[in-house]
């Protein structure tokens, strides 16, 4: 019998630790996170419970919340409240008593701050670089024919008083070739401020979505050209890119002859990358990978005397350059950063024929003292 007593005691003595250290409750988080912060109301607790690690000096224990409290950081609005989403830290010493340490936030916003108003935020996206807030601008033509306006009821989020996300949706033409296709952009743009009392002055802008608007319908290329790229429109003026040369084209110079097994091999070229056009507005079908800023002439022309022979394009530049080829049955093919920042493209059975070569710069401008490199694999 006494050894039965004896056997339950030390059993019992060992439980006591783990049962007096039970993870905080509810309840106990509440009223500790409500002594921290004034008028805090608890509106969430991870259904998951926390979790307790062991640290240098004890024991950590963490459970993530949501609570919301009344704030006056911003001046002259009232009823605003800060929502603020973090973990709840503890700690313990002897694994008996955990005890409130402080709150670690990962997300704050704060409600009952009024959106900015629509023609507000259109001007200050208007005041510089507007264009920021599209993509594909060299292919948009014309004004928006809806928006920039408001996605929905709730489209604004305020992370600090100093900054807020709000979503924005506009629907502008985006030429392709010979078609114009409606597209649908839903923008998510951040808009900032030195300090809570100052207007918004500063934003970034992100793409979020986007998408046909309606059915994409032929046109002539010229009529295409003869719109005024929204990207000109919102820089303040310029005129409709022209479209660049047909194929069968002649450069100005860098016209090249070769034929299998050439020498030397590689072949090198120095010329002037870059220009004015973006490769994207040059009024024909090109793949996605095609970019960059070009001139409407080609840079470089090679004319290949027989098939079967192989063919490498590669460019060294000191910035940014790309690269178009038109091949000799008029297909383009483009290239960006396979050699590097620069592009490369291959041919292993080379056609016989004109490939027209235009290398662009990724901004628009030129880059001077770039080489085109052509040798056989």
């Amino acid at each position: 019998m006494s050894r039965m007593f004896s056997t339950t005691a030390v059993v019992l003595v060992l439980l006591l630790p783990s049962i007096a250290f039970a993870d905080p409750s509810d309840s106990a988080i509440r009223r500790d996170v409500g002594h921290e912060f004034s008028g805090a109301r608890v509106s969430y607790l991870s259904s998951s419970g926390g979790s307790s690690t062991r640290t240098s000096d004890g024991w950590e224990f963490r459970r993530t919340i949501e609570f919301s409290a009344p704030t006056q950081d911003f001046p002259g609005i009232r009823g605003v409240t800060k929502v603020e989403r973090g973990d709840v830290v503890y700690g313990s010493s002897n694994q008996r008593r955990w005890t409130y340490q402080h709150f670690a936030p990962s997300e704050t916003r704060y409600e009952g701050v009024p959106n900015p108003a629509i023609a507000d935020v259109v001007a200050l996206l208007e005041s510089r670089h507007y264009a920021d807030f599209y993509r594909y601008l060299d292919h948009l033509r014309g004004p928006a024919t809806d928006g920039p306006r408001y996605q929905d009821e709730r489209p604004c989020i305020w992370n600090s008083p100093t900054a807020v996300v709000c979503n924005l949706v506009a629907v502008v033409n985006l030429a392709r070739g010979p078609y114009l296709q409606p597209m649908r952009y839903t923008v998510a743009v951040r808009m900032t401020r030195p300090d809570a009392a100052s207007p918004l002055s500063a934003y970034t802008a992100t793409i979020r979505e986007e998408a046909p608007a309606g059915e994409r319908r032929s046109m002539p290329i010229a009529e295409i050209n003869a719109m005024p790229l929204l990207r000109d429109i919102l820089s303040g003026g310029g005129a409709p890119v022209v479209a660049i040369a047909p194929p069968g084209a002649s450069a100005t110079a860098n016209v090249i002859a070769l034929s299998p097994g050439f020498t030397p091999s590689p072949h090198d070229v120095t010329l002037t990358a870059g220009g004015a056009q973006a490769i994207t507005a040059s009024g024909i079908e090109v793949p996605s990978t095609c970019t960059g800023y070009i001139t409407a002439q080609p840079t470089a022309i090679v004319r290949y005397a027989a098939p079967g022979g192989s063919l490498a394009f590669e460019v060294d530049a000191p910035s940014d350059t790309t690269m178009m080829i038109r091949q000799p049955d008029g297909t383009i093919r483009c290239d960006d950063d396979s050699h590097g920042q620069n592009p490369a493209l291959n041919y292993n059975r080379a056609a016989a024929g004109q490939y027209e070569v235009w290398i662009g710069a990724f901004e628009r401008g030129t880059v001077p003292n770039t080489q085109l490199r052509i040798r056989e694999l």
